[in-house]
């Protein structure tokens, strides 16, 4: 089974079409998405590759069991954090190649904060009881005033 590319030359005395990759070397690999030390917003990240010479594919999120697949595919429900990600090839000859990459899913980032956070209601009430304060110490302090107005 051969799904890889093909070299093909011809001259005048000979025509050869063999495959690219030789039993002597190993499959080129290559993560095209997601991209070493990204940081994602979203909890679907495609995984895209570009592989020539394959025989077959497979990869490892975090320390999860290995996935065989045979085109690019999404990796779906990806939780909060850092994650790794290993992609394993190998050829039809026992060449094998693999490359691993870091990403974070972070789903606050280019949001702002999130209103479902603690952190939030705490700034919300402290700002609310500090413009409820300001508005009784000003209305305190005008009272006073027009009552020593009135006495003088």
């Amino acid at each position: 089974m051969n799904n890889g590319t093909y070299h093909t030359t011809y001259d005048q005395t000979h025509y050869d079409s063999s495959p690219l990759m030789y039993p002597w070397g190993s499959p080129i690999l290559s993560i095209n998405s997601p991209q070493n030390a990204l940081t994602v917003t979203n909890t679907s990240v495609p995984l895209n590759l570009t592989v020539i010479e394959p025989y077959t594919i497979a990869y490892r999120l975090d320390s999860k069991d290995e996935v065989a697949f045979v085109e690019n595919t999404t990796l779906t429900d990806l939780a909060a954090g850092n994650h790794t990600l290993t992609i394993f090839t190998n050829d039809n000859y026992g060449n094998a190649m693999s490359q691993q990459i870091t990403f974070t899913v972070d789903q606050a980032v280019g949001r702002g904060q999130d209103v479902t956070s603690p952190y939030f209601a705490i700034i919300f009430v402290v700002a609310a009881v500090v413009v409820v304060a300001s508005l009784l110490l000003f209305r305190w302090r005008r009272r006073v005033s027009k009552q020593q107005a009135l006495l003088n």
